[in-house]
């Protein structure tokens, strides 16, 4: 777990506040607080961030939202996988940083803290991913939250138009196997790798195969093609359909398959490269990592210059052309050379030592596997999921009902939107990081519910909660005032431009 920060006195006001708040009883597990709906409130107010980011915020005053006597301020920012990017903004591994630092160096719109880690090794607890590659990976497997890439293909669905036109007629037929019929005139195509069982609503269909009207279907139609397209249609597009004739020639083809577009997932990560070396290869357990595996171990310039790296039984330096410049017997903890590598070696990496000569090449791969088996492009540490698919996970128990600052990730892949939240007590209590006020648990994941996120997961809150946005120009902090005591951590996530 991480330190905590003790506190021997606190004031009297924040004594009052702290006993206001305490944790809820044992006889109250199982139970959840109610949650105040955020619309409705006057104090409610947005902004345009750029990007077609938003920034929402709401203050509930003392008592509304929650017991006690401080307000809750929830904060929240939205935005559109296909105009901005869910960024991994990192320290060097092992190191801690600003938070406005971070903020700023990766371009962030908006931005909130994201993994736990230990305030005396200063690492993270779970991997990070930058740009498709790991940065940071522990010698297990670790919960992330990532941005994603999801392939299109025909037993998916994809966006895509393409003009059907058989004599005089035209039809614009939009999506491929989305199931979609989104306006009063509309027309949409199915193909036998349509995976839903049931057809969606429809007013007339049409089946065509090898350039030909195979049938006609004046009234909905209940089945699945086995061969050719089957389209869709309501409204105008309907009549249009219903005025063909069986035999007819007809024109039409498929749009292609569009590039892969970005999404969230839940997911978990674990080191899976390979170093090789005179024809010895030996797999990659851990990236930069504070704990050595017994196989080979990757340390690269994503690693603190200010420490050596950890010591193994046996050390590759590899430097910027990819050549081994040195190797060590019994170990050396060095520290990473500029462009270069370290492959510190566990104790089955007697061979890929004995076959490493200097001078010569050394292929390093840093790659890795998941459990949902999509490309990942940036990723962060995470805790426990809050919504999957619309449902709620998070049951409510004593410690997920205390009301303290929360943080969290939502998004809704269908819409292609992500919002990253926090709540707050939304004042400056100089409180030495204490960090009191904020939600429970279940008040987290309605609120990203209400605001239309179908998946949700909780990152670290407490004394590590914060949330900034680029207003005018300049870095600000929302969650709390400017002035407010902040922690310094080794990694968040921003909300950046594409």
């Amino acid at each position: 777990m991480r330190f905590r920060r003790t506190i021997a006195v606190l004031a009297s006001t924040a004594g009052m506040i702290v006993s206001t708040l305490a944790p809820i009883s044992a006889s109250a597990a199982y139970s959840c607080a109610p949650t105040k709906a955020l619309s409705g409130f006057s104090s409610k107010s947005t902004k345009q961030l750029g990007s077609g980011v938003e920034l929402g915020e709401v203050l509930f005053n003392p008592g509304v939202a929650n017991p006690g006597v401080l307000t809750t301020k929830v904060s929240w920012a939205k935005g559109a996988l296909s105009r901005i990017n869910l960024v991994a903004a990192q320290a060097k591994v092992g190191e801690t940083s600003s938070q406005y630092t971070l903020a700023s160096d990766f371009g962030a719109l908006a931005y909130i803290n994201t993994d736990y880690y230990n305030e005396g090794s200063r690492f993270p607890f779970s991997a990070v991913m930058r740009g498709g590659k790991l940065t940071y990976a522990p010698n297990h497997s670790t919960n992330v939250v990532a941005m994603a890439q999801l392939p299109y293909s025909l037993s998916t669905g994809y966006p895509g138009s393409y003009t059907l036109k058989s004599g005089t007629t035209s039809v614009v037929v939009t999506g491929v196997n989305t199931g979609l019929l989104t306006a009063a005139s509309f027309a949409t195509v199915i193909t036998p790798e349509f995976v839903p069982k049931s057809l969606p609503v429809h007013q007339a269909a049409l089946w065509i195969d090898a350039g030909k009207v195979i049938k006609v279907y004046s009234k909905p139609a209940v089945f699945k093609v086995k061969t050719g397209f089957l389209i869709l249609a309501n409204g105008a597009h309907a009549n249009r359909i219903r005025a063909l004739k069986v035999g007819a020639k007809v024109s039409y083809k498929l749009p292609p398959i569009p590039a892969p577009r970005n999404v969230m997932v839940s997911d978990r990560v674990w080191a899976a490269g390979r170093v090789s070396a005179g024809g010895v290869s030996l797999s990659i357990r851990t990236v930069n990592s504070d704990a050595l595996s017994q196989q080979a171990n990757l340390y690269d310039a994503n690693y603190s210059a200010n420490r050596p790296t950890l010591e193994g039984r046996y050390t590759l330096v590899i430097d910027s052309g990819g050549k081994l410049k040195a190797k060590f017997w019994g170990g050396s903890a060095s520290t990473v050379p500029d462009g270069g590598k370290i492959i510190q070696l566990g104790n089955d990496g007697l061979a890929l030592y004995k076959a490493a000569v200097v001078g010569a090449d050394v292929s390093v791969e840093n790659d890795y596997a998941n459990r949902s088996g999509l490309k990942l492009l940036e990723a962060s540490g995470r805790g426990g999921d809050l919504l999957a698919a619309g449902k709620t996970i998070q049951v409510c128990y004593p410690r997920t009902e205390e009301v303290r600052p929360r943080t969290a990730i939502g998004w809704n892949n269908k819409t292609g939107e992500v919002w990253i939240a926090t709540s707050s007590s939304g004042n400056f209590l100089a409180d030495l990081g204490f960090r009191v006020g904020g939600s429970t648990i279940r008040q987290m994941t309605d609120w990203l519910r209400e605001l239309g996120a179908t998946d949700a997961v909780t990152v670290d809150g407490g004394g590590s909660t914060t949330f900034m946005a680029r207003l005018e120009s300049a870095i600000h902090r929302i969650d709390l005032p400017d002035q407010a005591w902040i922690r310094e951590v080794p990694v968040g996530v921003a909300l950046s431009p594409k």
